[in-house]
């Protein structure tokens, strides 16, 4: 095997992470080097590994983002707590397995409240009883700012799902509400939060991941490739995409869209897309077989599984397009990326106002 010193030996010593981005660095840097001592499968949301020939643990690890609701001056160290939950549990969604354990470790700085360490812990415990997670322990430590980054564990239900298996004429799959969340937080910013629905406040402050939907839908063993959205939904359809070589029809137009965002839209001035495409609503996207769609409508119309079909897969140079009248639209993939001018964690305002302003097609 081909060491990956011959590709990566001649990196510029003056190249710096924000050179390459989040994205590059992971998928030409990381991977490579990893893939060569691995036994497990990397590059998707989870790894799987297998205990005594029995069942497959599957693991994922991730940190906590601070809430965007921050912005509004709502500085809730309860919702930090629960979204350290649902940032890690909302990857094992993806593969249809039941979450079991969840282990942390917290950063804090020394003049950090203590009502606020006791808001963050009981903001986690309230979301690992919710989702039946069990505390499987952690780490505390001083450091400059708050963090915390997290590893969930849970039991596979069969069938390994990971990104790389979408096969040409695959359908492809949401599951879960659209543009809900960044409508209720523009309203929010614009009216104030006491003036959303107890639902809109929720979806901001106690977002609840689809891994109970996942589970049932898991079950029928119709999924080929699987992914979360966490950075968005142009971007987890970009990870099937890279990952299976296969470039995205996108077979919904501006008129499938649901009513909160065509009336935001219309309000805010903001493009439609721009809403469609928004992260925090923690959905699922997956290719099935166009025959194994009849199986899905049937378990979701029984479990009230919300789902669209949004796209189609079809063989060639990862590409993500709109078919239109004069020809098609290239998608551009507006995500969040670390090391990255307008990372989340940079800026987190004008990583929104990226998200929201910018072109999302190719000029």
């Amino acid at each position: 095997m081909k060491s990956y010193n011959e590709d990566l030996n001649n990196i510029d010593e003056k190249l710096t992470l924000i050179d390459w981005g989040e994205f590059k660095i992971i998928n030409e840097l990381i991977l490579p080097i990893l893939q060569e001592s691995q036994k497990i499968k990397v590059g998707d949301d989870c790894a799987y590994v297998t205990v005594n020939n029995y069942k497959d643990i599957v693991i994922t690890t991730d940190v906590m983002p601070e809430p965007l609701i921050y912005k509004l001056d709502y500085k809730s160290y309860w919702c930090r707590g629960w979204y350290s939950l649902v940032s890690n549990i909302s990857d094992l969604a993806s593969t249809g397995c039941t979450p079991v354990a969840f282990a942390n470790s917290v950063e804090a700085p020394d003049n950090l409240k203590i009502f606020e360490l006791r808001d963050f812990y009981t903001g986690m415990k309230d979301a690992m009883i919710e989702f039946g997670v069990g505390n499987a322990g952690g780490n505390i430590r001083t450091a400059p700012r708050f963090e915390c980054h997290g590893t969930a564990i849970g039991l596979s239900n069969g069938r390994r799902i990971f990104r790389d298996r979408c096969n040409d004429g695959d359908l492809l799959v949401i599951v879960g509400r659209i543009g809900f969340f960044i409508c209720a937080y523009l309203k929010a910013q614009q009216y104030g939060l006491d003036k959303l629905t107890s639902d809109e406040i929720d979806s901001i402050l106690r977002p609840i991941p689809l891994f109970k939907e996942m589970q049932l839908i898991g079950k029928e063993e119709i999924i080929n490739a699987s992914t979360d959205n966490s950075d968005s939904i142009l971007g987890s359809i970009w990870n099937l995409a890279e990952r299976s070589n296969c470039k995205f029809e996108i077979l919904i137009s501006q008129r499938d869209f649901p009513s909160h965002i065509l009336e935001l839209s219309e309000e805010f001035k903001i493009n439609p897309w721009n809403l469609f495409n928004f992260w925090g609503d923690w959905q699922i996207l997956f290719s099935i077989a166009e025959k194994n769609i009849n199986a899905l409508d049937s378990v979701s119309k029984i479990n009230n599984i919300p789902y669209k079909i949004i796209g189609k897969a079809i063989s060639g140079k990862p590409e993500i397009y709109l078919k239109t009248d004069s020809g098609k639209k290239i998608f551009k993939v507006l995500r969040n990326e670390n090391f990255n001018k307008t990372s989340y964690n940079i800026e987190i305002g004008g990583h929104v106002d990226s998200m929201l302003k910018s072109n999302i097609f190719v000029d």
